[in-house]
């Protein structure tokens, strides 16, 4: 289980990291074939790790969310 998890957070990153400019939560769960509770997860754990942050431009949780790739 632990290393699915593992798949689907580089899986999202690689995503995050190759589109400009970042997508919304809606368009990475529909285009990974995830639940948008799961993409938030995944997505929330990569924030508070310094490998994705949310657009300042972003008016909700489920807005622009961008890479921070590589992380230093």
């Amino acid at each position: 289980m632990a290393l699915e998890s593992t798949n689907r957070a580089l899986v999202v990153l690689d995503m995050l990291a190759t589109s400009n400019p970042g997508p919304s939560i809606r368009r990475v769960s529909e285009q990974l074939g995830l639940s948008r509770s799961a993409t938030h997860r995944i997505l929330q754990s990569l924030a508070e790790e310094g490998y994705a942050t949310q657009s300042p431009q972003a008016s909700t949780r489920s807005d622009l969310v961008s890479s921070s790739w590589p992380h230093a």
